[in-house]
């Protein structure tokens, strides 16, 4: 590509006298929109995934009628996913586990996450800032919540790294949760207990606690 051609010669060494502030907003702007470019490549990478792994149920379909959810159902379709990611990864040198792994998360982002997806494709996010948000975001459920859940964090997504964003997009998940976060923080406290092993050790925490006879159940020398 004439556009790489020259890139062989290693670093440029320019001869002549140049603004160095000019020639740095050249080249942020140039990086800004190589990184577009690449965003765009990977959203046409995670939609091909996506319809590779539809191409594998079409596979499992074609392999017998009135399979079902039988195991023998399931074990066929995870042959087929199998065989669609070997023959990838053969064509591009990577693991076909790694590109199983992949078509399985392109399915999500498509499914559940298509204005995470639209961002990526129109180069305002990156990949990076996809699996945030579908980390995050993997334990909702519906599609009013998801699509809440993406207009809160794709505004940030778009300003902020992925590191500053994982923490927001933790915090908005929790928000979108069906159930409310008080009433889970009441169901845990509800259930919370101290089991003490024969030794006095504790099966979990850290600090030792001891088993007593009496109205007290367990003693730790140490409280939270």
């Amino acid at each position: 590509m004439e556009t790489t051609a020259g890139l062989r010669e290693g670093t440029p060494q320019p001869d002549a006298v140049f603004d160095p502030v000019v020639v740095l907003d050249g080249l942020v702007s140039t990086l800004q929109a190589v990184e577009s470019a690449i965003a765009g490549l990977q959203a046409l990478r995670e939609y091909t995934l996506a319809l590779a792994s539809k191409v594998a149920e079409v596979m499992d379909d074609d392999g017998g009628p009135g399979q079902g959810v039988s195991a023998w159902g399931l074990r066929s379709a995870e042959l087929a996913q199998r065989a669609v990611a070997a023959e990838i990864a053969t064509a591009i040198r990577a693991s076909d586990r790694t590109i199983q792994r992949q078509m399985g998360q392109a399915v999500e982002l498509l499914d559940r996450f298509p204005a995470t997806f639209g961002a990526l494709a129109d180069g305002r996010i990156s990949l990076a800032h996809v699996r945030v948000i579908q980390d995050a975001g993997t334990s909702l459920d519906g599609p009013e919540a998801l699509a809440g859940f993406e207009a809160a964090v794709l505004p940030c997504a778009e300003q902020q790294a992925p590191g500053r964003l994982r923490r927001l997009a933790g915090r908005e998940a929790e928000k979108a949760r069906p159930e409310a976060l008080a009433a889970r923080h009441e169901r845990a406290v509800a259930d919370r207990c101290v089991r003490v092993s024969r030794r006095g050790i504790p099966v979990h925490g850290s600090a030792p606690c001891r088993s007593l006879r009496g109205p007290v159940a367990a003693r730790c020398p140490h409280r939270a």
